[in-house]
């Protein structure tokens, strides 16, 4: 049944798109719950999209083939627009100049690149990237302390702290939930201190933001409550709880839908 299936998929260019949109991304806790970095909303998708193309026999990173028309096709992007090409080639150069240090369990700190080599066809439109051999311990061969969700659920997000959030508290998700002190989180989602420095503009554009995103999205619901020190927000608890699986299918379907509907603006509101 299972070659089936995968004939199927190769033959109708639709659900192959929605199968690879099903495609897992499987992360170290460590890498998640420990590490800062900024990345950007499309610098994070990319990075994503490469992570679900590793397979779980992997023990060393390959050059994986990212084909911008098949890119295009599972984000509903038009190929045909260069706009398109062109950001694509300026987000994986950006990410090629981005690095972020990770405390080893043995106390020791590493500076991390996310890319380490990219070469461009440009005759076949296809990109052939490695990831950094540094990231090896934190996204091959996991056996424990690892988060694994569907691509699908982060690829309508509208914000890049969306994402970061859902997959912190997608790791804490058999804990039932976590708490952050308000500056830790920050420094969690690459927040510095001159940016959003009031609560009030922090709870609006990333905490609620990405509370409505992963709970109309996502496998998951979220809900938090806030613990304050005198008369400031120190604290955030937030309570993480599995969605039924009707649930799951009603927010599968309105991410398709949303794909489906039109062609990905990053600057578009979502449609609830």
């Amino acid at each position: 049944m299972a070659r089936k299936i995968e004939k199927l998929a190769d033959r109708i260019p639709e659900l192959k798109n929605m199968e690879t949109r099903n495609y897992p991304v499987v992360k170290s806790n460590y890498l998640i719950q420990k590490t800062r970095y900024d990345l950007n909303l499309a610098e994070q998708k990319i990075v994503l999209h490469l992570i679900q193309l590793i397979e779980p026999k992997d023990k060393e990173f390959k050059l994986y083939n990212f084909s911008i028309q098949e890119y295009c096709k599972i984000c509903e992007m038009d190929y045909n627009n260069g706009k398109n090409y062109i950001n694509i080639k300026r987000t994986l150069k950006s990410l090629s100049d981005k690095s972020f240090w990770i405390k080893r369990e043995d106390g020791s700190e590493v500076l991390i690149r996310w890319i380490d080599k990219v070469t461009i066809d440009n005759k076949k439109g296809v990109i052939k990237i490695r990831l950094d051999e540094d990231l090896k311990p934190y996204l091959l061969q996991l056996k424990n302390f690892f988060t694994k969700y569907n691509y699908l659920y982060v690829m309508t997000m509208k914000s890049q702290y969306s994402i970061r959030l859902y997959e912190i508290l997608k790791s804490y998700e058999n804990m039932g939930g976590i708490i952050y002190e308000v500056r830790e989180l920050r420094n969690l989602l690459g927040i510095n201190d001159n940016v959003m420095p009031r609560w009030v503009d922090f709870k609006r554009f990333v905490i609620h933001q990405a509370i409505k995103e992963i709970n109309n999205l996502t496998d998951i619901s979220i809900r938090y409550e806030t613990i304050k020190k005198g008369r400031s927000v120190f604290e955030i608890v937030f309570h993480v709880t599995t969605k039924t699986e009707n649930s799951k299918i009603l927010s599968q379907r309105l991410i398709e839908r949303t794909l489906t509907k039109k062609k990905r603006n990053e600057d578009d509101d979502l449609p609830y």
